[in-house]
């Protein structure tokens, strides 16, 4: 009964201890400090969509930057089994079949490991809005809560670097 409640009201579940953790880690977040101080982590998921309220993750990746480096050795992937069915649009764009995820563990069983890998670490991404909201809505579902993690936009600084060549073409 407690988990039905918790699915239909997840603001009545008890926020779990990494997500108060990312919380307060990041409630007092420094912007004065150079970006060399901090850790990143490069996060990407796979979706069933691209509506947060409908669709779902299907795989989590991340690799850890160190020393504004990528670590090798400090990755973390897992797919994820979706609650409802894969829509055969994603599978075309992602390449993860319904039978690859089919054995996958759930969302319940992924986030803590996650949280746990990403351990205050700043997150970079290509368009990261999509991810982070993804992620939000299944750490507030499962966890309670929702991150706090400062993110660090691909696509957008690749829109600010083109408009500044182009800028600077015609000058």
């Amino acid at each position: 009964m407690k988990e039905f409640l918790y699915k239909a009201f997840p603001g009545l579940r008890p926020t779990h201890e990494l997500v108060k953790r990312n919380q307060a880690m990041f409630a007092r977040l420094d912007q004065d400090y150079d970006l060399s101080e901090y850790g990143f982590v490069v996060v990407d998921t796979e979706l069933t969509g691209l509506n947060p309220r409908r669709n779902e993750i299907v795989s989590i990746g991340a690799v850890r930057i160190k020393g504004m480096q990528v670590d090798p050795g400090e990755t973390f992937y897992s797919l994820v089994r979706p609650d409802g069915d894969m829509p055969k649009n994603s599978t075309l764009i992602h390449r993860i079949t319904p039978e690859s995820v089919r054995e996958a563990p759930t969302l319940d069983e992924v986030l803590p490991k996650f949280l746990q890998f990403v351990n205050g670490a700043l997150f970079v991404g290509h368009h990261v809005g999509l991810d982070i909201a993804f992620l939000n809505r299944a750490v507030r579902s499962t966890l309670g809560g929702s991150l706090k993690t400062p993110c660090i936009d691909t696509l957008r600084l690749a829109q600010v670097l083109e408009a500044e060549l182009w800028e600077n073409y015609y000058d």
